[in-house]
């Protein structure tokens, strides 16, 4: 069993800016209430596409899971994770304790498959009995603006696009394209 906070999107973080959105879409006018509303546009793009794929595409810092008991952590249930911030978890005796970070590595999967979390021990401390949840791994996820797959981009633009053109019902021939897109990002 295991729970998951994504945290916050990293400040500034994005897939295109909204300038570039518009150059795509060839929208010319320049109001800032038009860009208020043409933003939620962008934003519901990235939402569409990180739900489709059920990755993480924008960067977020203090992301954490939640586990129950040892056994149940392996394949992440999330990625792509960047790196691990911390592994604590609450002894026997209740008192949260730290995994040395020389005791576990991340193992990166390729696009669409998860990471996997491998510890280097013979055996796993024992946990408190009082906590439902009492492990957790404290990582950071997403990529980066300077990472962006270009793939990514081109997706959430077009998704934009359509989503300004088609503000009600989308042809069913936009999101295919749009999913074929992210298809190699899609956990399976």
């Amino acid at each position: 069993m295991y729970n998951i906070n994504l945290g916050s999107v990293k400040a500034g973080a994005m897939v295109v800016d909204l300038a570039t959105a518009k150059i795509n879409s060839n929208i010319e006018f320049d109001e800032a209430a038009n860009d208020a509303f043409l933003q939620i546009l962008l934003d519901a793009a990235v939402q569409d596409a990180e739900g489709y794929t059920g990755t993480i595409i924008l960067e977020r810092e203090t992301a954490q899971i939640e586990f129950s008991n040892w056994d149940d952590i392996g394949y992440l249930p999330v990625s792509p994770i960047n790196a691990i911030g911390s592994v604590k978890y609450f002894d026997e005796a209740g008192a949260e304790q730290t995994v040395d970070a020389n005791d576990y590595k991340l193992l990166k999967g390729s696009p669409g498959q998860l990471d996997k979390l491998v510890f280097l021990w013979d055996g796993a401390p024992n946990l408190s009995a009082d906590k439902i949840l009492p492990i957790t791994i404290t990582f950071s996820a997403g990529f980066s603006n300077s990472e962006m797959p270009a793939k990514i981009k081109s997706a959430i633009m077009l998704r934009f696009s359509h989503k300004e053109l088609y503000r009600e019902e989308m042809p069913t021939s936009v999101n295919r394209t749009f999913y074929s897109s992210l298809r190699e990002f899609k956990r399976w």
